[in-house]
């Protein structure tokens, strides 16, 4: 029915990721996204206070911490929180798609009632195997994969997931074909990684189509312009540039999805003569990804069978190793006793930032062992110029900022924009 496609945002609005958008038409629902919005020292929840178990739902979509969708949740979330619950006589099923497998875009597929569909690229599957394996799973229904750039049906409506570069293997943006012309959805992508033919090669399809509406990502916005974006290609050499510079320990915080930072990691550790030791959970991840293994060896941790090497290895030749050591093991450094002059590079390993709560306790143990804090990374976003490119390049009807905390300072020339509402619901055929 000519006019029925309809699009609602139910997250990702003044925040960091946390979206959730919905396209409707006469006989399909579908949903880009279900994740969290990523706001650490403003979370309403935290260690010591959590949602109630019997009204899990109900206490998250008071904070719009979940979206209020009916007929998408098992009754025992649903029920409570005055929803329809999936399966529910009338309700039809919902379609759920994830760009990729970041926290902020996919962390909530854990509510979803096991009837929903749940698909992803067919590497973002690959990842969810290998989180398995390190113990940090995909919960919710199992992921299905879908092949780039095959479309997939839903009802009247046509699904194309599309290859984008960002700092994560399997990202994708969607274009969504239906009877009242195409939607856009970016998810997160960048113009500054190894890959930018693969976000160009995006933009040149998603123009083709002409698109009614573009709902782009935003999230370096409050940045200045012109914007100099490392490019990904040189983070792995300026890691080891630095542990070079310093006489003592190299350890390294990065963050375990972006698999292909870790393999840059390790092919330059290799070449400047130092073996790159991996936590556990992450050596065990790249395992179970079939991930080539020739520059890793697995650090060994106190009461912990295998592994290669140890504290007491490294404290004995610490300039033959760079060391991976996350937030979540910062205890280590007890063990490790770095010697003067070690560094401990953040590589856009948690903690993501100054706002974070854990950034200064962090710097607490640093100081605390006389080492010395280097932040050094690149973003998984595109800079502000970028998206203006990206904007121009596909020149949609309505173009709608979304996933930033100033949305509004997305102005790329010659384009209609439209700060989106929580909740409001855009028809397509009223977008003209």
């Amino acid at each position: 029915m000519t006019g029925s496609a309809r699009v609602r945002l139910l997250g990702g609005i003044g925040t960091i990721g946390g979206t959730k958008l919905l396209v409707e038409t006469g006989s399909a629902r579908l949903c880009f996204d279900f994740g969290v919005a990523y706001a650490p020292g403003a979370r309403p929840f935290d260690e010591r206070l959590k949602p109630r178990p019997a009204a899990l739902l109900r206490d998250l979509m008071y904070w719009h911490l979940a979206p209020p969708v009916e007929g998408i949740y098992p009754p025992a979330l649903a029920e409570p929180a005055g929803l329809v619950p999936a399966g529910s006589p009338g309700q039809d099923p919902w379609t759920v798609f994830i760009t990729h497998l970041h926290l902020d875009h996919m962390g909530l597929t854990r509510l979803l009632d096991p009837s929903v569909k749940l698909l992803a690229s067919e590497e973002s599957v690959r990842l969810a195997r290998g989180l398995r394996a390190a113990g940090e799973p995909v919960e919710g229904p199992e992921l299905q994969p879908v092949p780039l750039s095959s479309p997939v049906r839903v009802g009247d409506v046509e699904v194309v997931p599309l290859r984008v570069d960002h700092d994560v293997v399997g990202a994708c943006a969607y274009a969504i074909g239906t009877q009242d012309g195409w939607v856009v959805y970016s998810g997160d992508l960048r113009l500054h990684g190894t890959h930018p033919e693969w976000t160009e090669a995006f933009v040149q399809a998603a123009a083709a189509l002409k698109p009614v509406a573009l709902f782009l990502e935003g999230t370096r916005l409050p940045e200045e312009r012109p914007t100099n974006s490392v490019p990904e290609s040189e983070i792995a050499e300026r890691v080891l540039t630095i542990a070079k510079a310093h006489g003592g320990m190299a350890l390294v915080n990065f963050y375990p999805r972006n698999v292909e930072r870790i393999q840059a990691l390790g092919a330059h550790a290799a070449l400047s003569g130092r073996k790159f030791v991996l936590q556990p959970e992450v050596y065990a991840q790249l395992q179970a990804m079939h991930e080539p293994m020739d520059h890793f060896l697995q650090y060994r941790r106190a009461g912990q069978d295998g592994g290669d090497v140890d504290a007491q290895e490294v404290r004995k030749d610490p300039g033959a190793y760079l060391v991976h050591l996350p937030y979540r093991q910062i205890t280590e450094l007890v063990d490790l006793d770095p010697p003067a002059d070690s560094v401990y590079m953040l590589c856009n390993g948690e903690p993501l930032g100054i706002y974070d709560p854990a950034y200064p306790n962090l710097m607490r143990w640093l100081e605390s062992f006389g080492v010395e804090g280097v932040r050094t990374g690149t973003s998984g976003h595109a800079a502000p110029e970028a998206l203006d490119a990206i904007a121009t390049g596909i020149a949609p009807r309505v173009l709608f900022p979304i996933h930033s905390h100033r949305p509004d300072l997305m102005q790329p020339p010659g384009l209609r924009i439209q700060l989106p509402v929580f909740g409001e619901t855009y028809r397509l055929a009223d977008l003209g």
